[in-house]
């Protein structure tokens, strides 16, 4: 079976940086444009689409500590999609969500 994915360049303004752009499935649900960096150790899902999918970030959240004043939620996801790749249970961290609580930053993962 082949599949075919369609990247699409998003060039930044004013900069000499662009991404490929391809249309991700989370949760059963799309499509979502994800930028492909090969180079990260991580995946990084915007807060908006965390929200627009119907998942909130709780207090049982597991946090991604990068310094003190610096952390995000990192959350399991059903599923990520990309064309007939799927893969189950994939963590990510929530990118641009509110302000952590302390008591959540305190047990936070190193980066």
């Amino acid at each position: 079976m082949e599949h075919r994915i369609h990247f699409t360049r998003r060039e930044q303004q004013n900069t000499l940086q662009s991404h490929l752009l391809v249309p991700v499935s989370i949760n059963g649900r799309s499509p979502f444009p994800f930028c492909v960096e090969p180079s990260r150790s991580r995946t990084l899902v915007s807060a908006r689409t965390i929200e627009a999918i119907g998942i909130s970030v709780d207090d049982s959240s597991s946090v991604l500590t990068i310094s003190e004043r610096l952390a995000y939620p990192l959350l399991r996801l059903d599923s990520v999609a990309v064309g007939g790749a799927i893969l189950n249970n994939f963590e990510v961290v929530v990118w641009g969500s509110p302000a952590i609580p302390p008591e959540i930053l305190a047990r936070g993962v190193s980066a």
